[in-house]
Formats: structure tokens, C-alpha cells, sequence
């Protein structure tokens, strides 16, 4: 249909990392920018627990923990909660999340 947007094209020219999980924490969606910057093809990391996977673990209970505030509507969102992203090839990245639940 010509008229149907593809929506991956669009968040994958974004400069932005975009990640979405589903309530276990298992990635779902992962743009070209995330993958890029953590040093991962895209197909590494579907299906992975980004707690379990990607996050260094000085920063892994506290960004758990906040996920499962949102995924029980403890609270709406988190803006500019800052973290080192661990990279495959090179030093961590500063990462500032803005964490907000999806409905479908």
C-alpha cells in the first residue's frame, strides 16, 4: 500500500538511540543508531533482556527497578536518568533515557 508509512525507516535515520521492550525487559525493537552504538547487528540483540544483556551492572538494579515502576504504573515516565551504555568495540557511552510506556 502506498500510502502506509514505514515506521523503521524513519526511526533508524533518527539521530537518536530508540529502544523498546516488552514487560519482561526483552528487546523488541532496536534502531540502527542503538545497535551502532553498543557495537551490535540488530538480530544479536532482538529477544535479549536488556538488564541481563547491555547494562553494566552498577547501573542494572536501579534502571530495573524504575522499569518495573513503569510497567506497573507506579509512575509515567522518566526523563534524563543518566547511564553508561557499555559498547562492543570501544568505551561506554554517557546514555540519557527517557523511559515512557507504549500501549497498544
Amino acid at each position: 500500500m502506498a500510502g502506509i508509512i514505514n515506521y523503521e525507516r524513519y526511526l533508524d535515520i533518527a539521530n537518536v538511540l530508540i529502544l523498546v521492550l516488552d514487560r519482561e525487559g526483552k528487546i523488541t525493537y532496536a534502531n540502527r543508531k542503538f545497535c551502532e552504538s553498543i557495537g551490535y547487528k540488530r538480530e544479536d540483540v532482538f529477544g535479549k533482556n536488556i538488564f541481563e544483556s547491555f547494562l553494566r551492572d552498577d547501573a542494572k538494579d536501579k534502571l530495573h527497578d524504575l522499569f518495573l515502576k513503569l510497567v506497573n504504573g507506579e509512575i509515567d515516565s522518566i526523563e534524563h536518568l543518566e547511564s553508561l551504555l557499555p559498547s562492543r568495540f570501544s568505551e561506554p557511552r554517557v546514555v540519557i533515557w527517557n523511559h515512557m510506556p507504549l500501549h497498544d
